[in-house]
């Protein structure tokens, strides 16, 4: 149970129709102008013979189906906006016989197959992307997003420190990897990472939560309650940090105070299992079988074939022990 940002980054939108008069202006500048149109999307030349009139209209339609593209990744309709983006490529590769130097397609598509959860797809969209502009912090933060669901926090880091150098100023760059670090279990270098995060954004709840976490990792508890004090202070609503905070409260053997905040993380989440096997254990070291039996069935319930047998078994136990003791039955003479 960790926080993470996994929303990737883009660049916002504007409406459809200034996209699209967007995209007339910009094609006749690059035609029109070559020498000013470096900073725009650069289209290089594979074939000589491709008539202007046809190459400037190709340019527009490109530019159509590209804000056509980012118009519907800003508004959620992901396989369109692909449709859209595979259209603009087509464009150059097939009808104009031409290299795209624009970034903003590979880059935009890979935010799309993201959210479809097409990672490798987009890991190869993000790759063409870094390609052609090496500068585009967004693209390795996302990408480093990519390797981390994958299960490579090691290029996850790189990704995110190439970013960082980009743009050193983004919280949540180093909030993502800070939780990269810890999940090395490099937790010095991670506080690290979400002490820079706070100090760059004192409103970075996910940086506090997070270090609130590594330190009950290294057993530094005091600064571990500060953290998540300071978290239920912002959002009182949050269950994950009524949780967390249990587990601390359990470490420093204070039951009590764990039931109180595992009570609040249930009230919030009823179905949070977990906190019914952290109030469960802290009842049973209290010795309150009973309510222990109670959450630790509940804990079962809700994880259903991930219960472990040996939960099982002590619930078997414990039922064993609240059974009364039958009564002595005498045989009459």
């Amino acid at each position: 149970m960790r926080w993470y940002y996994t929303h990737e980054k883009g660049y916002g939108y504007w409406p459809i129709w200034v996209m699209v008069i967007g995209a007339v202006i910009m094609a006749v500048l690059i035609i029109g102008f070559p020498s000013q149109g470096q900073a725009l999307p650069q289209i290089t030349p594979a074939a000589e013979n491709t008539p202007s009139t046809q190459t400037w209209f190709n340019t527009v339609l490109y530019q159509i189906e590209l804000g056509l593209g980012n118009f519907y990744l800003n508004i959620g309709g992901n396989q369109a906006a692909i449709v859209w983006f595979n259209r603009a490529e087509k464009r150059f590769y097939e009808d104009m016989a031409q290299d795209i130097s624009d970034s903003s397609l590979y880059f935009s598509r890979g935010r799309a197959y993201y959210r479809l959860e097409q990672y490798q797809l987009a890991l190869a969209n993000y790759d063409r992307a870094i390609k052609i502009n090496p500068d585009n912090a967004f693209a390795y933060y996302n990408r480093g997003m990519i390797y981390h669901i994958l299960g490579d926090s090691k290029q996850a880091i790189a990704d995110y420190t190439q970013a960082i150098i980009l743009n050193p100023d983004n919280a949540e760059m180093y909030t993502n990897r800070g939780l990269s670090y810890s999940t090395l279990g490099e937790y010095q270098q991670a506080i690290q990472d979400f002490s820079q995060a706070i100090q760059l954004d004192s409103n970075e709840m996910m940086a506090y939560f997070d270090r609130g976490l590594v330190y009950l990792y290294v057993d530094m508890y005091p600064e571990a309650i500060a953290d998540l004090d300071y978290v239920i202070q912002i959002n009182a609503q949050d269950a994950d940090a009524y949780y967390t905070r249990g587990l601390v409260y359990r470490r420093l053997q204070n039951n009590q105070h764990a039931i109180d905040d595992f009570s609040h993380a249930i009230e919030l989440r009823s179905d949070y299992a977990d906190v019914y096997w952290g109030r469960a254990n802290s009842y049973l070291d209290l010795g309150n079988i009973q309510q222990a039996l109670a959450d630790y069935r509940e804990y079962a319930r809700l994880a259903g074939v991930q219960a472990d047998q040996r939960i099982l078994d002590l619930i078997s136990q414990l039922e064993a022990q609240l059974e009364p003791t039958p009564p002595s039955v005498y045989r009459l003479p």
